[in-house]
């Protein structure tokens, strides 16, 4: 019996682009997951073509092609189900379209929202609420991972609860999980710090700046890697330059895969101070590598993670509280071991792969019956 035809929305970017982000990751370790095992599985690339993105005539022309692609696709390909990986803003409008147009090929579709950002926009625009309402409606299966998710589906978009379902963030891989096993408490002299993602303002870049010269003025030693480029990128640059940090921050620039596995193995604890988040990838994968965490409180990172249990969790915004939360972090030893073994634990028990995408293999085998 020939395996049912799944088509994935999603960024499958080319090897040779520069193109990265948490939807691309997840993408990439679903298809090398079982659910291969289960579905024939084509795929349609909505990541953007460059880094800086370009001009919005141009995104508009690609988002108006794909939606064409998807028509071809949805009329000769004989498709069985779609999956569609959204963000916010003309990606999450996009892709309502292509649910839209799922359900007039009467094909069922899954939508899964990844950015936070998208509840913050529909709760300042009340046409942006509607028009998403309307668009999402039409999806067969609404995937949300987490609790306010589900609450945002059911009481904002007015969703049917049968249709929504919780599926967690599958990103702790067995190498990242391997190497928390194998990490050994070493007492170090100085605590090595890593910012894993875009180097935007909305990423806390200049909230982490600040707080580390001020424990740089403490006289708190630390070396702080930025993994990752943005448009804050040169500012930052400026401001590591212009207060005398060179020798404890540097920037690494975007790494691969494996590279991002080495500098975890090699780090004690990872900072992510964002503005706004759906749920950080980089977070679950330095739990699953053993670092101590520091992140801000938004998204659905409290519907899994307990502050000064699982990490510590500051407001965003926050310079003052950010560097209380490192100062403690740093220098209270057993604390940090302490959260680390905890993140650690509930990455394997949350956010593993397989048990993950089985779960959400199940969920789409169900959306076609």
């Amino acid at each position: 019996m020939p395996k049912p035809k799944l088509l994935i929305v999603g960024a499958f970017p080319a090897e040779s682009k520069a193109i990265y982000g948490g939807i691309a990751k997840s993408c990439k370790i679903l298809l090398e997951s079982s659910i291969a095992n289960r579905f024939d599985i084509d795929t349609l690339d909505s990541s953007q073509i460059s880094n800086p993105p370009p001009k919005l005539f141009i995104r508009s022309v690609m988002a108006v092609r794909r939606l064409f692609i998807l028509m071809y696709r949805l009329i000769f390909n004989r498709i069985d189900v779609v999956l569609i990986f959204s963000s916010d803003g003309a990606s999450a409008i996009e892709k309502g379209v292509m649910v839209w147009m799922c359900h007039l090929f009467k094909r069922p579709a899954l939508i899964f929202p990844r950015a936070g950002n998208l509840i913050s926009q529909t709760s300042r625009s009340p046409l942006m609420l509607k028009l998403i309402r309307f668009l999402y409606g039409h999806s067969t299966v609404f995937l949300c991972q987490g609790v306010k998710w589900k609450g945002y589906a059911i009481n904002q978009l007015g969703l049917d609860k049968s249709k929504v379902k919780v599926v967690n963030n599958w990103t702790a891989t067995e190498k990242q999980i391997e190497i928390g096993k194998n990490r050994k408490s070493e007492l170090n002299n100085t605590s090595k710090l890593i910012f894993v993602g875009w180097l935007e303002k909305y990423k806390g870049v200049f909230e982490l700046l600040y707080a580390c010269n001020n424990l740089h003025n403490k006289g708190i030693r630390f070396h702080l890697t930025f993994v990752g480029s943005g448009n804050a990128e040169k500012a930052a640059k400026h401001f590591v330059k212009e207060h005398n940090l060179k020798k404890c921050i540097v920037f690494f620039g975007w790494a691969n895969s494996q590279a991002v596995d080495s500098i975890l193995e090699k780090s004690d604890i990872f900072v992510l101070p964002s503005w706004a988040e759906g749920f950080p990838n980089a977070m679950i994968e330095a739990m699953a590598a053993g670092l101590a965490t520091v992140v801000t409180s938004v998204g659905v990172i409290l519907d899994y993670v307990k502050d000064g249990e699982h990490a510590i969790i500051v407001p965003p915004y926050d310079v003052a509280a950010l560097e209380s939360a490192l100062t403690k972090i740093i220098l209270d030893t057993e604390l940090r071991k302490s959260i680390a073994s905890n993140g650690h634990q509930l990455a394997i028990d949350s956010f593993s792969v397989e048990e993950n995408t089985k779960r959400l293999g199940d969920i789409i085998g169900m959306a076609m019956r």
